[in-house]
């Protein structure tokens, strides 16, 4: 849905999963609960702030809107759900760490499976040479 122009659409509670909405425009759309998961809004351009919107794992680089009229922005004692996200100056929301790897498990892991690899094509090259 690249370049999507949704102009005078009703759009109140769409859900975007894994959209990728580059260069998108929302003009005087209702976006009252929008939710965007997974979703790519880089250089989208909307005519209205945020209203009771969902963010979660979503990159919002470049588009129209500054941080705080994400995050802070309220309306009518709605607010916006924002969770591992991008702004749109390259900074990023809240991060959710609950699923990340934070020990250096991973790391290991890929080493040793690394150094494996390694000595089993050496072995292979030595008893084939």
């Amino acid at each position: 849905m690249i370049g999507a122009k949704f102009i005078n659409t009703r759009m109140e509670a769409a859900k975007f999963i894994e959209s990728n909405l580059t260069d998108a425009l929302f003009q005087e759309s209702n976006r009252a609960g929008l939710s965007f998961h997974n979703a790519v809004l880089i250089r989208s351009h909307f005519t209205e702030p945020p209203q009771n919107m969902k963010f979660m794992n979503t990159d919002l680089y470049g588009n129209d809107w500054k941080n705080e009229d994400i995050v802070n922005h309220t309306f009518s004692q709605q607010t916006n759900t924002v969770i591992n996200t991008r702004f749109s100056n390259s900074t990023f929301s809240e991060i959710d760490s609950k699923q990340l790897v934070i020990d250096g498990g991973a790391e290991r892991v890929v080493r040793k499976n690394i150094a494996f690899h390694t000595f089993l094509t050496k072995s292979i090259e030595r008893f084939l040479g």
